[in-house]
């Protein structure tokens, strides 16, 4: 119990220690403007740091899915631990073993991050000059939106009222459970949750990752 919940302890604090990782790179390479410049360090490049974006694309999938393991570990826990008999003990170990597979992974790569030198290497001449210059030019530290910059209002307000609403269900459908209520017309709430993963990765990409990783304005929806 004590190991695991210090495991998912240090999980939760590696993940912005991460972003303040990349933010201290950001002065280290002239054209690059914000985080996401640095995770663009090492495309096109011939030696070992064309390693590096797959790395941090890796980094990036890896840290939310740890913490999230962890978070089911412990309520998983929780749970057993208000039994007699403990029938979900088989579960819980699983689910810690699993968090504690992808935190070993996730050590890995980011070791290997830090290790890989971040000097580039590329070709000086041949018929693809134009081609390489094109892909690892001042261009590639420009990220792609999907959605304009006027649809960031709405994003807001879609936003908080969907994520709201499905908290108000959850809350009434665990007083409904303690009465007895049928589970029957949990559908609702289900399609809501489905509708809030939609949303919530719309506001991810285009509002909330673009603040911390400090994009610029004028570049942050460029196309």
């Amino acid at each position: 119990m004590l190991v695991s919940g210090l495991l998912l302890a240090l999980d939760v604090l590696a993940w912005p220690l991460f972003y303040l990782l990349l933010q201290s790179y950001v002065s280290e390479w002239p054209g690059v403007m914000c985080v996401y410049g640095v995770t663009r360090i090492g495309s096109g490049s011939m030696g070992p740091a064309r390693f590096l974006p797959a790395l941090l694309a890796t980094l990036q999938a890896v840290k939310p899915l740890v913490v999230f393991t962890g978070g089911a570990w412990l309520v998983l826990h929780l749970l057993n631990r208000q039994t007699r008999t403990g029938p979900l003990t088989g579960r819980v170990v699983a689910v810690i073993l699993a968090s504690a597979l992808l935190a070993l992974a996730d050590a890995a790569a980011e070791a290997a991050y830090l290790a890989i030198p971040k000097k580039e290497d590329h070709l000086s001449g041949g018929c693809c000059l134009s081609l390489l210059d094109t892909a690892s030019g001042p261009s590639r530290f420009l990220p792609a939106g999907l959605l304009g910059g006027d649809a960031r209002p709405w994003l807001h307000a879609a936003y908080f009222a969907v994520n709201a609403g499905l908290i108000v269900g959850l809350a009434g459908a665990a007083r409904a459970s303690r009465r007895g209520t049928p589970v029957g017309w949990l559908a609702p709430i289900c399609c809501g949750a489905m509708l809030c993963i939609g949303v919530n990765a719309l506001y991810l990409s285009e509002v909330a990752a673009p603040r911390l990783l400090r994009m610029p304005a004028t570049t942050a929806y460029t196309t």
